[in-house]
């Protein structure tokens, strides 16, 4: 059995008690058989027509241009992350993300679970010189960011 770790979401909080900072990394694991079902999903649910039921990453594919305009294409050719989704983004970005939750709820409710992981690192109590010689950290870094 494979499975697919995506770690996407990263954020930096400062708790305002006590000045320590954390780092936020948030990661969903999919089996390598469900990956092409679930990503395809995901994408086909960027589109916010109710009559279509795909996404087509350029307008001019899209079979629905009568009822769809470009702009929306463009405002939904962008990436999302959860952590930047605010009350000032843009009510496309809020759509879809709430689709993709609706998604993933869904999916659990029928026992097709997706697993979620946040961990938080207390980053005061990390101390990069227990992690070896800086051209090794810099290596395992390299490593690190063409994995993902």
């Amino acid at each position: 059995m494979k499975l697919r770790i995506y770690v996407d979401e990263q954020h930096e909080i400062t708790d305002k008690e006590n000045e320590v900072k954390y780092m936020a990394i948030a990661s969903f694991f999919l089996f390598e058989e469900e990956f092409s079902e679930i990503v395809n999903d995901l994408i086909r649910l960027r589109c916010l027509n109710e009559a279509c039921d795909d996404w087509y990453w350029d307008f001019k594919d899209c079979p629905f241009k009568n009822n769809c305009k470009e702009a929306w294409h463009d405002l939904n050719n962008s990436e999302l992350h959860f952590v930047n989704l605010r009350k000032k983004s843009s009510k496309s970005k809020q759509e879809i993300s709430r689709k993709w939750l609706n998604y993933f709820i869904n999916r659990n409710k029928q026992n097709k679970s997706i697993k979620f992981n946040i961990l938080y690192l207390n980053l005061n109590n990390l101390d990069i010189s227990k992690f070896g010689r800086r051209r090794a950290i810099e290596m395992a870094r390299k490593r690190l960011h063409s994995i993902f």
